[in-house]
C-alpha cells in the first residue's frame, strides 16, 4: 500500500487529538509548515497553553467585575443620604428612610424598612436623639454592622436645658458630618479610600467656603 502522504498524516494526527482542544486546532495543525509534526509539538502546546489562559482571564474579570458591589448605606433621613452621596460617590449606593417630604420625628417604620435595614452594609443616623424610633427599628431587623452617628463630636446648642439635634443646619458641624461620614465609609470600603477621600475633600471645602461667603 502506499505511504500517505504527508499532508494526509497531518489532518490525521490532528483529527486524534482529544476533542477539549480548542476550535481551529485542526487547522492550525495542518498548516503548520512542512516540518515533522512532533518536532513543532513543544511550540505548540505553548501557544494552546497561553491562548487558553487568555481565555481564562477573559472570563474571570467580568465575574470579578460582578462580585464588587457597591456598598449598601441606609441613612436614617434624606438630608444624611443626599451628604453620604456626595462623599461616597460610587462606592456606595445610599437609600433613605425617611423621605424629603417627611417627618422623621413622627416617623414610622415598616416591615420593608426592617428588611432594607437587614441587607445594610452601613447604617448611618442623626444621633442627638433625632431619631426615637431607629434604635427599635435596628433591633427588630436583625441587623449586625455598625451604626455611625453623623453628629459625633458636635457640641449642639441648647434649646433650653435640651440640646438642638438638628446640628447639620449649622455649616461649620456640617463639616464634621462630613469627616463622620467619610471615616465610615473609608472602613467599610477600604478598597474605595482614595475616592472617598478625594470626594469628601472637595465636598468639605465647598461648605467651608459657603460659610465664609455666609
Amino acid at each position: 500500500t502506499r505511504p500517505p502522504v504527508p499532508g494526509r498524516r497531518r489532518r490525521a494526527l490532528a483529527a486524534a487529538l482529544p476533542s477539549s482542544r480548542p476550535p481551529g486546532w485542526s487547522d492550525f495543525a495542518q498548516n503548520s509548515g512542512k516540518s515533522h509534526f512532533g518536532q513543532n509539538s513543544s511550540a505548540v502546546r505553548r501557544i494552546v497553553s497561553l491562548v487558553f489562559l487568555l481565555a481564562l482571564l477573559g472570563h474571570a474579570l467580568p465575574l470579578r467585575a460582578q462580585t464588587a458591589r457597591p456598598l449598601q448605606v441606609v441613612a436614617s433621613f434624606s438630608i444624611l443620604a443626599d451628604m453620604l452621596r456626595e462623599v461616597a460617590g460610587d462606592a456606595a449606593q445610599v437609600h433613605s428612610l425617611v423621605g424629603a417630604n417627611a417627618d422623621a420625628h413622627v416617623f414610622e417604620p415598616t416591615p420593608a424598612d426592617a428588611q432594607r435595614l437587614a441587607r445594610a452594609d452601613l447604617v448611618v443616623v442623626n444621633g442627638l436623639h433625632f431619631e426615637g424610633w431607629i434604635d427599635r427599628l435596628v433591633r427588630s431587623s436583625g441587623y449586625r454592622g455598625p451604626v455611625i452617628e453623623a453628629s459625633r463630636g458636635i457640641e449642639p446648642r441648647r434649646l433650653g436645658r435640651a440640646a438642638d439635634p438638628h446640628a447639620w443646619q449649622s455649616l461649620a458641624h456640617a463639616q464634621r458630618y462630613v469627616e463622620n461620614m467619610r471615616v465610615a465609609l473609608v472602613a467599610a470600603a477600604p478598597a474605595q479610600a482614595a475616592a472617598i477621600n478625594a470626594r469628601a475633600t472637595a465636598y468639605r471645602e465647598r461648605i467651608a467656603a459657603l460659610d465664609a461667603s455666609a
